[in-house]
């Protein structure tokens, strides 16, 4: 797992990791296009710091989700602390979305609404039921595109919604909240 170049090559017992991509001359391969000199991309002189770590496992990267591990650990949570009266819950989760094949990828603003777009993929090749829950009532949900154009409407049950994902697809929800 990186937190970085995600290159890597395994032959044999050896693995082989790309630390660093260093060009001194921008061009295409063979004699297309001008040769266009990049000294600021040369990344010499500097201190770096890489992060790697491995992980043992039984069975293949499916039975023992080792994506999730990759992702948890490419993509360290953020959090932020507020002052503010009152009491939580030890648990009161923003958004979970089940079962385990289902990576959350990203959770915005939308580019032209204040509505919240929440994007996540399958990883096992598995017809899946999605299961989303938020921490708020949704007004509306609608399934969208890459580029957040709406494609059709999600019923959503309170703060839950339930629907079927393919395999390895990409689903980009568009959240009224």
């Amino acid at each position: 797992m990186d937190k970085g170049i995600p290159a890597t090559e395994i032959r044999g017992s050896k693995v082989y990791l790309t630390l660093l991509r260093s060009v001194g001359i921008l061009s295409a391969d063979g004699d297309a296009g001008p040769l266009i000199p990049t000294p600021d991309a040369l990344e010499l002189n500097r201190d770096y710091i890489f992060e790697y770590a491995l992980r043992h496992h039984e069975g293949d990267w499916k039975e023992s989700e080792t994506y999730k591990d990759g992702q948890e650990f490419h993509h360290c949570p953020l959090y932020t602390q507020a002052n503010a009266e009152g009491n939580l819950p030890l648990e009161f989760p923003f958004l979970e979305i089940t079962p385990n094949n289902l990576i959350l990828s990203a959770l915005t603003k939308a580019e032209d609404s204040e509505e919240v777009i929440l994007r996540f993929f399958e990883t096992k090749g598995e017809e899946t039921m999605a299961e989303i829950e938020l921490f708020r009532k949704i007004e509306r949900a609608t399934v969208a595109n890459l580029l957040e154009q709406e494609e059709y409407e999600l019923k959503a049950d309170r703060n839950k919604l339930k629907f079927e994902v393919k395999p390895f697809e990409i689903v980009t929800l568009k959240l009224r909240l």
